[in-house]
């Protein structure tokens, strides 16, 4: 959910994983905790000015930041390597809008009406 929702900020899709964060019907190991941490940062990356790329080597990177070993204690570090979770930040591109006047080349002020469909 976080992946697909990345830089979004969507309030609903917060709410659900701060649901599963706080479910104790299972038992829940710190993998879990880790994943759904994981989530909550993709969900907000960048304050919502940001997203992921498409690109091969982003999901190359996104891979390997999100192999699905996550440990099952805070001293399990037999396939929890912290520093390939980092790499989801090769990944992340600016997904900001910038209108530029076309003969100054400086950016310029437009009105912009957004609407979602549906």
């Amino acid at each position: 959910l976080g992946l697909i929702m990345a830089g979004t900020g969507d309030l609903e899709s917060m709410e659900v994983l701060t649901q599963l964060r706080m479910k104790h019907e299972a038992p829940v190991t710190y993998g879990t905790h880790c994943a759904i941490g994981c989530a909550l940062g993709l969900l907000f990356l960048g304050g919502g000015s940001c997203t992921l790329g498409r690109r091969n080597s982003d999901i190359a990177a996104l891979l390997m930041a999100f192999y699905p070993r996550w440990p099952t204690g805070t001293t399990d570090n037999q396939f929890y390597l912290q520093a390939l979770r980092h790499l989801y930040a090769l990944a992340v591109r600016d997904a900001s809008l910038e209108c530029i006047d076309v003969d100054s080349g400086r950016p310029v002020f437009v009105p912009i009406a957004w609407r979602e469909a549906g």
